[in-house]
């Protein structure tokens, strides 16, 4: 990797760092932490991520176990956010929403299997790559794949049916839903590459990442609490009355159902 791209990099995991501290100081003032938990845990871990990209020289050991350390935990705190996320944008509709997290761990399990349906894809390590960090880019990859199918799967639900949802929580979804399809790619991509020009994907990861926090720093706000808007079909009067029953007898046989 040339000397300008490892300055870029640094210069831009200082900028992701501060970002990530001002979206967090902008939640915390507008009690939101409180209503996004999993959203701050997340940022918090990613701070720390940035900090360490900072601090700890990156080709060094430490760093790699660092990197495992913290990626584990920060997708912990995403799979928790997913769930949070889709609970909030289905909070008009509770029979869907107690429904929608009594079969969330179904979905995210079909949703490893089917990730996990694409590990032979970057199976071979090339000379130089380091074994454990080819292994664990490849699962990191896997699970982030799964992550995007769920995103996906609420994305498509939202795009279908008119659901309200306040601004807040479609900038969560979309959010999440570009970081981890950019994210899944590029480390499918790195582990095709030799160690020595794996190091290039960080930039294009790094951007996207820089991109998403401005986006959030500019739609997370007090003010995206009082703004809704309704999803499926706005452009199609009739069907969006159709779609708008149909939803409205699928919550009420779902809360039947839970019932009995």
């Amino acid at each position: 990797m040339s000397e300008s791209l490892t300055e870029f990099n640094y210069v831009m995991t200082v900028a992701i760092w501060v970002a990530t501290i001002v979206l967090m100081i902008r939640l915390a003032r507008a009690n939101l932490a409180r209503c996004y938990p999993f959203l701050f845990l997340y940022l918090l871990i990613d701070s720390l991520a940035s900090a360490s990209g900072i601090l700890i020289p990156i080709r060094s050991n430490l760093y790699a176990y660092v990197y495992m350390v913290v990626q584990v935990a920060s997708l912990a705190a995403a799979a928790g956010a997913i769930l949070e996320m889709s609970q909030l944008a289905l909070a008009d509709h509770p029979a869907l929403a107690v429904f929608s997290r009594a079969t969330a761990g179904y979905v995210v399990l079909l949703s490893c299997v089917v990730a996990v349906a694409t590990v032979f894809v970057d199976n071979e390590i090339l000379p130089a790559q380091s074994v454990i960090l080819h292994r664990f880019l490849a699962v990191e990859r896997i699970l982030d794949f799964a992550i995007v199918l769920f995103l996906l799967a609420i994305s498509a639900f939202l795009m279908w049916f008119p659901i309200k949802v306040r601004r807040n929580i479609s900038s969560y979804i979309a959010g999440f839903a570009v970081y981890f399809c950019a994210r899944s790619g590029l480390l499918l991509v790195g582990n095709f590459l030799p160690s020595s020009g794996a190091g290039l994907i960080s930039a294009p990861m790094l951007c996207i990442s820089f991109t998403c926090l401005i986006l959030w720093n500019w739609r997370l706000g007090e003010e995206g609490e009082r703004i809704v808007t309704v999803t499926g079909h706005r452009w199609n009067p009739a069907a969006f009355e159709q779609l708008n029953r149909q939803l409205s007898s699928i919550n009420g046989a779902v809360a039947r159902f839970v019932r009995e």
